[in-house]
């Protein structure tokens, strides 16, 4: 999941604060700094909590509305 949000952040060119403005839109919220741990260089190195940070992301940049409970998606364990 965080490859696929990496891939579209950067096909799309959205900066981190438009990320913010669409997150606030739709009533999800995160700082400048996550986003810049998770589309920065080293991201491997941190850890992002599954329901509280990608979630909200993946609902913006995805235009997810609703993930399943049967949804697959590949871990990656850096």
């Amino acid at each position: 999941m965080i490859l696929k949000l990496r891939e579209v952040q950067k096909e799309k060119k959205l900066s981190y604060d438009k990320i913010l403005v669409l997150m606030e839109q739709d009533g999800f919220y995160s700082s400048k700094s996550t986003l810049s741990r998770l589309f920065g260089d080293n991201w491997e190195k941190h850890k992002f909590g599954y329901e509280d940070t990608l979630i909200p992301i993946a609902n913006v940049l995805l235009d997810v509305d609703n993930i399943e409970d049967d949804d697959e998606y590949e871990v990656l364990d850096y």
